[in-house]
């Protein structure tokens, strides 16, 4: 259809007179009298300087042209059509109806003229809007003056877009072939033909045929994932279902016909393009142009998660290699109290297949966001999971398929639980809930009776903060300055330890947390110190001091705690004299004795163990730390007045010892330390 542009006047009954071509330019337009003629050709023109030289009269009539300039020139009343555009005497009609905003449909029809079961007749039809039966209006072949090959339909009096111009030649073919017919034995391969054909919506069939049509399916999104080998990315391919039919997104067939169950399945455009509208919304590439790559989209595996769950919520099925993936279905947790260390177990559900604890946590310190299930498919951790498990075993330590916590532990593994579901504690542990939830404060304390002295107000504050650590089961830092009496405060603490009762049964010898090594014959060194400890009356206490102030703590408490036996484990005599000992309440040595008889004293269970000047650990790497971390002690202590030297990562050392795990895996408290330091 060309659109061309005349100029002449009307008569008084509507009529035009002579009509001569008018060239437009813009100067011809600007000089326009007529404002609606002004408006409609500047239109035409693109309202554009940059064809001021160029003058024509005809314009190709396209769908693509704006809608409001069609509009435009339609309700100016001054379009009119002809056939005989070049005749002087062409007789013009008005076009006063329609538009591009009022869509027309091209469908198909079949129909028995001579009843079920006789040849069928294939005609194409053309209605208008979307309603369909009794109210619906189609126009006619005797109506249609034009129609053009991209799909504009031209009749007596108005203009119509048609909304699926795919189906344009369907049109022409049956008005090139109005007798067409489908004979019976013709029917299953006509339609799976008729299926293939784009742009066709509705398609009208006879009753006799039996066959469902199927209009009211929903259809859902499937995207295929594959990991890419080389790069780190996923390529995926995109589908449209409808129940067991899948349609390639790129796929422009309309229709699909199921011959086994006699189906016609007619897709939901609409639906489809919000489908579709979801992964536009995603971070991704589309691949389509790239060389040798048959895949639709790109993703990165940093947004791949991201993109899944949000596809999630929108309807789309994701595969990995084929395989489903599985969101999980229920994550439970399990808290249950060892002899002194609550154990995490956990157990999380992808659809009736579960996972044990350690494959969870192998994949999250992979950074893996997929576990292989037992039958091939693919369960998917959400971030919120990864980060949550993360946290557990960057503070706990994975033991017999759990993460074991400390007993110092309790207040954060408390904390770090509190906001889950589906979580399970022990007796015990709701025990140590309780008594963190019915904490009032801390108020000074005073030694017993049968310490020989009195002690300063801030002193008897400091004491009555060592009982609360000894009842939380808190490790702590007693970090007084130098000359303050913290010596004299510790012992004022060991010897109301010392007339505690002691529980029926309880043993003083620990299981060996260290292999034997060749360090000064460790066989006789055992022997001496388990036949040593065996004489206690309960678990002593052990005092590790630089060898400096050995004679100092010995001097202190001979003076406050007279009753407290010392026993010094020093000196190249040391084990002679312990196998002499009748049992001892403390065993004061220095850190070079702790390092050279560590395999030792690891085998005895202590009460309390107490480093003075703790900052000779402040190295974690050093032996002397990595060997006070293998002390057995219900209770740990340290005295310094300078708990931080040089920087931050000191105190790892120093809450590894006194709270092991407390501040999680030493890599990450050092990330940490540099993130304060700038």
């Amino acid at each position: 259809m060309t659109l061309s542009v005349l100029r002449g006047k009307k008569n008084i009954d509507g009529s035009w007179g002579d009509l001569a071509k008018l060239k437009v330019t813009r100067t011809v337009v600007d000089n326009l009298p007529d404002s609606i003629d002004k408006k409609t050709l500047k239109f035409l023109r693109g309202a554009s300087d940059f064809f001021e030289d160029i003058a024509t009269n005809q314009f190709e009539l396209e769908r693509n042209w704006d809608a409001d300039l069609i509009n435009s020139l339609i309700l100016s009343g001054r379009v009119c059509w002809t056939e005989e555009v070049r005749s002087k005497t062409c007789r013009l009609r008005t076009i006063s109806n329609g538009g591009f905003d009022i869509a027309c449909e091209v469908g198909v029809e079949l129909t028995e003229s001579d009843g079920p079961g006789s040849p069928a007749t294939f005609a194409a039809f053309v209605k208008l809007g979307d309603q369909t039966g009794a109210g619906e209006q189609r126009l006619s072949d005797e109506e249609i003056v034009a129609f053009s090959r991209d799909g504009i339909v031209l009749t007596d009096s108005a203009l119509y877009l048609v909304k699926n111009p795919d189906a344009v030649p369907v049109w022409y073919g049956c008005q090139e072939n109005p007798d067409a017919q489908v004979d019976s034995h013709e029917r299953e391969n006509f339609l799976e033909k008729l299926s293939t054909l784009g742009g066709i919506v509705d398609v009208r069939l006879p009753e006799s045929w039996e066959v469902t049509e199927q209009t009211s399916i929903t259809p859902t999104g499937e995207l295929r994932l594959k990991k890419n080998d080389y790069q780190k990315d996923f390529y995926g391919e995109v589908f449209i279902t409808y129940g067991d039919v899948k349609y390639h997104f790129s796929d422009r067939r309309l229709n699909t016909y199921d011959p086994e169950t006699k189906r016609w399945f007619a897709r939901n455009t609409d639906a489809e393009e919000h489908l579709i509208d979801a992964i536009e919304n995603l971070p991704v590439d589309f691949t389509k142009g790239e060389a040798l790559v048959s895949w639709d989209l790109k993703f990165h595996q940093d947004r791949l998660l991201e993109a899944i769950e949000f596809l999630a919520d929108k309807d789309w099925t994701v595969l990995l290699e084929g395989q489903p993936i599985r969101t999980p279905s229920n994550i439970s947790i399990a808290v249950e109290s060892g002899q002194d260390w609550f154990d995490v177990s956990t157990e999380v559900k992808f659809e009736g297949q579960s996972i044990p604890l350690p494959v969870l946590l192998s994949a999250i310190k992979e950074k893996q966001h997929f576990i292989k299930l037992a039958d091939g498919s693919r369960g998917q951790l959400p971030r919120e999971v990864i980060a949550q498990y993360a946290g557990l075993a960057s503070m706990g330590r994975e033991a017999d398929g759990v993460l074991r916590f400390q007993n110092s532990q309790a207040a954060l593994l408390d904390a770090m639980l509190s906001s889950q579901k589906n979580v399970s504690f022990d007796a015990r542990f709701l025990e140590a809930r309780k008594r963190l939830d019915s904490f009032k404060g801390i108020k000074p304390k005073s030694p017993p009776k049968s310490f020989a002295g009195k002690l300063r107000k801030y002193q008897r504050e400091g004491l009555g903060w060592l009982h609360f650590l000894c009842q939380y089961g808190f490790g702590g830092c007693l970090a007084d300055d130098m000359g303050l009496g913290k010596t004299v405060q510790v012992l004022g603490l060991l010897e109301a330890r010392r007339t505690r009762k002691v529980p029926a049964g309880q043993s003083i010898l620990a299981p060996s947390p260290v292999a034997d090594t060749d360090q000064e014959k460790p066989e006789a060194v055992t022997t001496t110190v388990m036949a040593a400890a065996k004489k206690c009356k309960r678990r002593p206490a052990i005092v590790v001091v630089p060898k400096s102030l050995i004679f100092n703590w010995i001097e202190e408490a001979e003076k406050f705690t007279p009753r407290l036996g010392i026993f010094n484990y020093t000196g190249t005599d040391r084990k002679q004299r312990l196998k002499k000992s009748d049992g001892f309440d403390v065993l004061i040595t220095t850190y070079g004795t702790l390092r050279k008889d560590i395999v030792d004293l690891a085998r005895v269970h202590f009460d309390y163990a107490v480093l003075d000047e703790s900052q000779a650990i402040k190295n974690a790497s050093a032996q002397v730390a990595k060997a006070s971390q293998l002390l057995v002690a219900d209770h740990r202590l340290a005295m310094t007045g300078t708990p931080v030297e040089n920087h931050l990562g000191e105190l790892w050392s120093l809450f590894e010892f006194l709270n092991p795990g407390m501040l999680g895996a030493s890599g990450k408290f050092e990330k940490l330390t540099r993130l304060d330091k700038s």
